[in-house]
Formats: C-alpha cells, structure tokens, sequence
C-alpha cells in the first residue's frame, strides 16, 4: 500500500523553513569568521535577511 501524496510532502515540507534557517546561521557565522567581523552578529543579520525575504516571497504570492 502507497502512502497518500500529501502524507509523503509533508513531512519533508516540515523540515525545511528550520533547515534554512540553521544553514543560514552557520554560514553567516562562518562568513563573519573569515571576514574578521563578529560570527555571531552576521550569523544573525543573515537569518533576518532570510525571513524578510521569505516573507515578501510569501507576501507576493511565492
């Protein structure tokens, strides 16, 4: 028996606004590190810059 179609993007569709998220803290970080400015100040604005940018997606109709 084959699992519905909604029952197998789901989950996957769950996961990923909180993966983007880390993977835009860390590089951020790693960013910040390589560049001499605080990792966790740019970490940080790039996660803000991500939402704000998701959210005009959204806001948009994306």
């Amino acid at each position: 028996m084959r699992p519905s179609s909604a029952a197998t993007t789901s989950l996957p569709s769950s996961y990923s606004p909180p993966t983007a998220i880390v993977l835009l803290y860390f590089f951020g970080r790693a960013l910040g590190r390589a560049t001499g400015i605080p990792g966790r100040r740019t970490g940080l604005s790039m996660v803000a810059i991500g939402v704000v940018l998701v959210g005009i997606a959204i806001t948009l109709g994306g």
